[in-house]
């Protein structure tokens, strides 16, 4: 019984180990997922975001680029705007722009 709990102990540290290893290495998505049928999706070349047909909470995520290279990720709810939960890069500032399909909804 011992030896059962031991092999099973050693098991999950090792999972647990690998996966504390490749998760650092893992990127935020960079293209459109996650949005499910009921919600409609928009954007342009400042703008994301989309308007959901649930009473659940949902939120939206999208990267915004600046012509310098750098990069931020802006996320939204839809407290605002009609149902609408948006990100908009030209709060960052100028030269900032959407990254096309980067977007992502989150429905809670």
């Amino acid at each position: 019984m011992r030896a059962t709990h031991r092999i099973v102990g050693s098991l999950g540290a090792a999972l647990l180990g690998s996966l504390a290893l490749t998760a650092p290495a893992q990127a935020e998505p960079v293209s459109v997922r996650s949005i499910p049928s009921y919600c409609r999706a928009d954007s342009d070349s400042n703008y994301f975001g989309a308007h959901c047909q649930t009473q659940r909470v949902y939120y939206v995520k999208a990267y915004c680029d600046h012509s310098d290279g750098r990069s931020r990720v802006l996320r939204g709810n839809d407290a605002s705007n009609n149902g609408w939960s948006t990100i908009h890069c030209n709060t960052l500032g100028s030269g900032w722009r959407y990254r096309e399909a980067s977007g992502i909804v989150n429905v809670i």
